[in-house]
């Protein structure tokens, strides 16, 4: 069972914003913040997304895990601490 809320996001779509992702998650449940990384204001193509608890965090892993949005197929796992 999983002890944190932050889930990291791979492969997202260069033009993929945290509103797109943040609409894609609220599907699941409430949404407390959405991170892109970036560099040079260029997308590096992952970001870190904070559900509102534990349970809902290992739903939205299990369901998006390899959804396609914007085109690729992005992988949804428990962030590292």
């Amino acid at each position: 069972m999983a002890t944190s809320s932050r889930l990291f996001i791979g492969n997202l779509n260069y033009k993929t914003n945290a509103e797109t992702i943040g609409h894609l998650f609220e599907t699941i449940g409430a949404v407390i913040s959405v991170k892109i990384t970036s560099k040079n204001g260029k997308s590096l193509e992952y970001g870190f997304i904070e559900m509102a608890d534990v349970e809902t965090a290992e739903r939205a892993q299990f369901e998006l895990n390899r959804h396609i949005l914007d085109g690729r197929q992005i992988r949804v796992e428990f962030a590292k601490e």
